[in-house]
C-alpha cells in the first residue's frame, strides 16, 4: 500500500509540471506590456546574434569561431528568456552568469588577436591555466578598450557565482519574495532581476557583434531604442 502524499509522481507529475509552466507563462506574459523597452533589446539582440551565429546575411568564411560563441550566445539567452517565462529565476541567472563569461571571451577574441591565437591553439590545460574567466577578465583589465566594455566584471561574476551557480550553506531555492519557491512559479523581484540581467548582458553583446558584423539596421534599432528608453 502506498501512503497518498497529495503529490503526484509518475507521469502525472510531469503533466502537472506542464500545468504549473502554462500558468505561470500566463501571469509572466501579462506583465511584458509594461517592459516594452527591455524586450525591445533583448529581442533584437537576439536577432543580431542569430545573424552573426548562423552567418544569415553573409559568411566570412574561416573558422567561424566567432560566429560559434554568438550562436552560444543565442541559445544561452533564449533559454534564460524561456527559464525566466517558466519561473525558474535562479536557472535563468545561472545561464545570465554563462552569458558573461561568454562576452568577456567574445571582447577578448575582438580586441586582442594575440591572446585570441594563444586561445585558439591552446589545449585543456592551457585553457584552464592561461584563459579562466578570471584570467581574461585580467586581458581585458589591462586594456583601456577592454575594460571599457566589460560588463562583466570581477564583482558581478563573484555575485552570479555565489547566488546561482556554486551551492553554499545559504543556498535556497528562487527566493525572489517572502519565501523559497521550489518549481517555476511567478514571483515579481525574480522576473525584474532576470529581465534587467539579461537586457545588461545580452545588448552590449549585441551592439559589438552589430560593429563588428556592419548589421547598420540592427545597431540603430537598438541604439534608437535605448534613446527612447
Amino acid at each position: 500500500m502506498t501512503m497518498d502524499t497529495g503529490t503526484p509522481n509518475g507521469s502525472q507529475h510531469i503533466e502537472a509540471l506542464r500545468k504549473l509552466r502554462n500558468l505561470t507563462e500566463s501571469v509572466t506574459l501579462s506583465k511584458f506590456s509594461e517592459h516594452d523597452p527591455e524586450l525591445r533589446l533583448i529581442g533584437t539582440s537576439l536577432s543580431a546574434l542569430y545573424d552573426a551565429g548562423t552567418c544569415r546575411r553573409q559568411c566570412h568564411g574561416g573558422g567561424h569561431i566567432l560566429e560559434s560563441l554568438c550562436g552560444r550566445a543565442y541559445n544561452l539567452s533564449a533559454a534564460a528568456l524561456e527559464l525566466m517565462v517558466s519561473g525558474y529565476y535562479d536557472e535563468a541567472l545561472n545561464l545570465i552568469r554563462s552569458i558573461g563569461e561568454l562576452s568577456n571571451l567574445l571582447i577578448m577574441s575582438i580586441i586582442d588577436k594575440a591572446a585570441l591565437a594563444a586561445w585558439l591553439s591552446s589545449d585543456t590545460k592551457t585553457r584552464i591555466q592561461k584563459f579562466s574567466p578570471a584570467a581574461i577578465r585580467k586581458i581585458l583589465e589591462a586594456s583601456p578598450e577592454g575594460k571599457g566594455l566589460m560588463y562583466a566584471d570581477k564583482d558581478w561574476y563573484s555575485h552570479f557565482c555565489e547566488a546561482y551557480t556554486h551551492v553554499t550553506p545559504d543556498t535556497t531555492p528562487n527566493h525572489h519574495g517572502e519565501q523559497a519557491i521550489v518549481g517555476g512559479k511567478f514571483q515579481q523581484q525574480g522576473f525584474l532581476k532576470v529581465l534587467e540581467e539579461l537586457t545588461h548582458i545580452v545588448t552590449p553583446i549585441a551592439m559589438i557583434i552589430c560593429r563588428y558584423f556592419n548589421f547598420g539596421d540592427l545597431l540603430e534599432e537598438l541604439e534608437t531604442t535605448i534613446d527612447r528608453s
